[in-house]
């Protein structure tokens, strides 16, 4: 059974704790688990904490080791909460719906050229 005071000081700050409560036996001999934890710092002190947990099979000749591999991420990632304005959404909406615009009248412009090249190498007359 592993806890985070096993492989973390006591005064280590989680947003989650992945290894309490977990329990990794294994069932046959040459195997081990090995553990991947990622440390990401977030708003200034705290971490996020992504772990993975592989279980490895070693050679007959190999003794088994567990395996702790932590990786402390270079990027910090801050969470930040803003609101927006009512005209924020008014002017996105209208974004929206001026690009489909556009989009709606290449398509079209398109279909109406390539509608006049095929009339007019088959001869017929295409209108407007």
């Amino acid at each position: 059974r592993i806890t985070r005071h096993d492989v973390f000081p006591k005064d280590f700050s989680f947003s989650t704790h992945p290894f309490d409560g977990n329990v990794y036996v294994t069932r046959n001999l040459h195997e081990a688990y090995h553990h991947y934890i990622k440390l990401i710092t977030t708003n200034d002190r705290f971490f996020q904490v992504l772990q993975s947990t592989q279980l490895a099979v070693y050679e007959k000749d190999e003794i088994p080791e567990a395996k702790f591999i932590i990786d402390l991420s270079p990027i910090a990632v801050r969470y930040r909460r803003e609101s927006r304005h009512w005209y924020d959404y008014i002017t996105s909406v209208m974004a929206i719906v001026g690009g489909t615009f556009t989009v709606v009248g290449f398509v079209e412009a398109g279909i109406r050229r390539a509608a006049r090249r095929a009339s007019s190498s088959t001869g017929k007359r295409y209108n407007k």
